[in-house]
């Protein structure tokens, strides 16, 4: 595991044995737009240097509202760059606060739907890395097991 950065707002930590670039939120109130933006913009440039294709981010912690703008931001910044850096899957750690975790819940499930990206909430860490490192079930397409889980409760 190499570690890239780490503040008071988030950490990165890359997984070269499963090539996972993880996300972890530390920090609970931001105070502006500028620390998320920065950290999106840092992940982004990693997942370019490392070539990965699978993403982990860990919102455990995060109590950020997202406004409007930062919603429209996040869609043209973060998912249609993932897209054109062909990661596939994201994994997401659910937040703690559940205000937080029903805007972040609308926000992928929506933005999500426009790119070919599995993207899935999960309530543990280790939960979120099993379903990344697990092999895909043959002659199911992703967008089928995307749909399928999207149904499945409890996930």
């Amino acid at each position: 595991m190499i570690t890239f950065y780490n503040s008071r707002f988030v950490k990165f930590q890359y997984y070269e044995s499963e090539e996972i670039l993880q996300q972890t939120w530390n920090y609970t109130h931001h105070r502006n737009h500028l620390h998320f933006y920065q950290s999106i913009h840092q992940f982004l440039y990693i997942i370019d240097e490392y070539k990965t294709k699978k993403a982990l981010i860990d919102f455990s912690n995060f109590t950020f509202c997202l406004d409007a703008q930062s919603q429209k931001w996040i869609e043209k910044n973060l998912f249609v760059k993932l897209a054109k850096k062909n990661v596939s899957k994201v994994a997401l750690v659910k937040s703690k606060d559940h205000n937080t975790q029903d805007s972040l819940q609308t926000l992928f499930s929506v933005g999500m739907e426009q790119q070919p990206i599995i993207a899935l909430f999960f309530d543990t860490l280790c939960e979120a890395k099993q379903w990344l490192t697990a092999k895909p079930v043959q002659g199911t397409s992703a967008r089928r097991q995307k749909l399928a889980k999207k149904v499945s409760p409890g996930v």
